[in-house]
């Protein structure tokens, strides 16, 4: 895969920009000088380098299909990351009420297990190549206390014997709780296994918090800075990026207006050099448990 260049602004571009500066919302509602005494320069640095990594794409697919979903699913559909035919595996956790992109990649003759903890429409649980199951993608495996069942991703893959297949499409959008993926399965060493290599690309809808002026808030910030540094190392790169939701917001350190909502697609094509003895970062677990 090549690297992405952007192409140079319109004018159109340009009057989109502006109305995207003239409309932007303050994340952080205090005065500079508040501002300077509530954030350290670390934080305005992890500010700049989520957004920077959400907004920047790292390499190129020159077969982007976008499945049926909300607003599209972006899938690569390159010789080298097949998503059709057969040994296709797909997961998929937080469906659309019909199951559209289910059924797109089921029809394409996906092995398709699809995971939600409110079931759709049940006349579509039959939908041929689709899987359904009453639970939820989360950092740990069980129930909790009004009968959710959860499950992690390498939780998943052994309750379906899939411990050795590769997983060749996993579609995350789970409202937030995808830092909880992120922590057990990049952070984490004492809850599951690391299971990343064995899938070959990754949709995901990231959701972000803008009450920056709460722990929590500024906490899942650092999850996300943690989190694309070693995806990147373990060789998955940024194919697609676009942001959802209407209202722009103004970060402190950021320079440009973003948005709190980002639909990526990740595709495992780098080199991975992460040193699995790196998993498990005990003050960023320490933290997360105590809130989270």
């Amino acid at each position: 895969m090549t690297a992405v260049l952007r192409p140079t602004q319109t004018a159109v571009q340009k009057t989109l920009l502006q109305r995207k500066y003239r409309d932007a919302i303050p994340a952080f509602k205090g005065s500079a000088q508040s501002e300077g005494q509530r954030f350290y320069d670390k934080d305005y640095e992890t500010f700049r380098y989520v957004f920077n990594w959400l907004e920047t794409p790292t390499a190129h697919c020159d077969s982007l299909r976008f499945h049926p979903d909300q607003g599209g699913m972006p899938v690569c559909e390159s010789a080298a990351h097949p998503t059709s035919g057969p040994g296709c595996l797909v997961y998929s956790f937080g469906l659309d009420h019909d199951l559209p992109f289910e059924r797109s990649l089921a029809g394409g003759g996906c092995e398709v297990h699809a995971f939600d903890p409110q079931a759709p429409n049940a006349t579509l649980l039959l939908a041929s190549g689709v899987s359904y199951y009453r639970a939820a993608l989360h950092r740990l495996d069980g129930v909790e206390l009004e009968g959710r069942k959860l499950h992690t991703l390498d939780g998943v893959m052994d309750n379906l014997k899939h411990s050795e297949r590769i997983v060749s499409y996993v579609k995350v959008d789970i409202n937030y709780d995808e830092t909880y993926m992120f922590m057990q399965q990049l952070h984490d060493n004492e809850e599951g296994r690391f299971v990343l290599d064995h899938v070959n690309q990754i949709g995901i809808n990231i959701h972000l918090s803008k009450d920056i002026e709460r722990f929590f808030g500024l906490l899942s910030f650092v999850v996300y800075e943690a989190s694309f540094k070693v995806l990147h190392e373990a060789g998955f790169r940024l194919v697609y990026t676009a942001p959802f939701g209407e209202q722009t917001y103004l970060f402190p350190g950021v320079e440009h207006p973003v948005y709190l909502g980002y639909r990526l697609l990740l595709v495992r094509s780098g080199r991975d050099v992460w040193d699995r003895r790196e998993r498990g970062n005990s003050k960023l677990r320490r933290a997360f448990v105590y809130t989270g």
